[in-house]
């Protein structure tokens, strides 16, 4: 919404152009983070302390490590798909740069936040947990501000890029108090022997949200605009991609408010 406001139509087009490959990385974090402390959750609840941990070594570090991989394979073939995406619009071009290399090279930083917040939530510090992804998004927003302002330093696209950057280095650091604790419920183990059964006990449980975060609200955001704007010069184009940077955002509100009624109804004591 700031971009728009703040640098104009075009921008928040390159911008809605690397939404499919933002989605696809809040699919596969899910997918670790959601499916891991769920069940790990559970197993905790049933005083299997060793599963718990089992789980948690997947969904965090095990996770972080496939964060690397992907930043590595996106690297090659995100740029490319994210031009296809924007029409291979010469316009939009710069801008999906500027915006999608920064938000790549966060992922990691991105996939340890969230994904220690989640058990830090069952861990008992649920306040905490709300804390560091407020933190996030604040200083996402006020370094939006200060990076794309022209009266300020003026960055441009790059500019919201790094400010969202910016929000999730200030969030790792406020999870390392918690990772470098003794008294925390759960730790890192070998998973010689049990790899497999726990990958595959993670994504039973997570794949389940694969499809809501990875693709599918991206399609019919895609295919509204589309029908929305069936006679513009740039079919497919500049149009489609500003409609869904804005239509995106509310899948997202609706998140919120549904996890946090989950929060209420799935604390764990």
């Amino acid at each position: 919404m700031m971009v728009g406001q703040l640098l104009g139509a075009e921008p928040l087009a390159g911008i809605g152009a690397c939404s499919p490959v933002i989605q696809l990385v809040n699919a596969v974090f899910l997918v670790f983070s959601i499916g891991s402390s769920t069940n790990a959750a559970i197993a905790l609840g049933q005083r299997d302390r060793e599963k718990a941990n089992r789980l948690y070594t997947v969904g965090i570090w095990f996770g972080l490590f496939v964060s690397l991989v992907f930043v590595a394979v996106m690297e090659l073939v995100g740029p490319p798909l994210c031009l296809l995406l924007a029409n291979n619009d010469a316009t939009l071009i710069p801008y999906v740069l500027d915006y999608y290399r920064p938000i790549l090279f966060v992922t990691p930083c991105l996939f340890l936040t969230l994904g220690v917040a989640q058990y830090m939530k069952i861990d008992g510090h649920p306040k905490m947990a709300s804390y560091i992804a407020v933190v996030a998004n604040v200083v996402n927003l006020g370094f939006d501000y200060c990076f794309i302002s022209k009266d300020l330093l003026n960055w441009g696209v790059m500019g919201a890029s790094l400010s969202m950057v910016c929000g999730y280095v200030v969030a790792t650091c406020m999870v390392v108090p918690y990772l470098r604790s003794k008294e925390k419920s759960f730790h890192r183990v070998s998973l010689a022997g049990s790899f497999g059964s726990t990958i595959k006990e993670v994504f039973s449980a997570g794949s389940a949200l694969f499809p809501e975060a990875g693709g599918f609200s991206e399609a019919v955001c895609f295919k509204l605009a589309g029908s929305v704007f069936p006679g513009q010069r740039r079919p497919g184009g500049a149009h489609r991609l500003q409609l869904s940077a804005v239509l995106l955002d509310m899948p997202a509100m609706w998140q919120m408010k549904k996890c946090g009624c989950c929060l209420r109804l799935c604390r764990v004591s």
